[in-house]
C-alpha cells in the first residue's frame, strides 16, 4: 500500500511490525461497473446492522487474523456445518409436515430422535 512507509515511519514502537490498522474504503459503483472512492475510514465501525454485514465484518476480521498468521476457524469446515444444520432443519420440518398430511394421531419420534405430538387445528 502506497501509505504503507508513511505509517510506518511515524510509529515509534520498538515493536512496530506487531500493529495493524483496518480501513474502511468507500466505494461506488457506476452503470459502467467503473469504482469511485468516496472516503476512506482510518477507523470504520465494525458493529452490525443486518445478517449480511455481521457475515461480511466477520469474514474481514478473519482474513485480517489469518495474514497476521492466526488461524481463527476453517471457513469450508463452518459452511459445510451451516449447510448441514439447515439441511437437518428442512428435515425435520418436512418429515413434521408429513405427519400432519398424514392425520396421525399418535406421538411418533422423528429420524433425529425427538417426540413429535400431532398439532391440534
Amino acid at each position: 500500500m502506497s501509505v504503507e512507509p508513511v505509517i510506518v515511519s511515524s510509529t515509534k514502537t520498538k515493536n512496530r511490525n506487531q500493529c495493524y490498522e483496518i480501513y474502511g474504503f468507500d466505494v461506488l459503483v457506476d452503470n459502467n461497473l467503473r469504482p469511485w472512492l468516496l472516503e476512506v475510514n482510518v477507523l470504520p465501525s465494525l458493529s452490525s446492522s443486518s445478517p449480511f454485514d455481521k457475515h461480511v465484518k466477520s469474514m474481514l476480521l478473519s482474513d485480517t487474523l489469518h495474514l497476521i498468521g492466526f488461524n481463527i476457524f476453517d471457513r469450508r469446515k463452518v459452511d459445510e456445518e451451516r449447510k448441514a444444520d439447515k439441511n437437518k432443519k428442512m428435515g425435520l420440518r418436512s418429515y413434521i409436515t408429513s405427519k400432519e398430511e398424514q392425520g396421525s394421531d399418535s406421538k411418533t419420534k422423528s429420524p433425529y430422535g425427538e417426540v413429535i405430538s400431532p398439532m391440534k387445528k
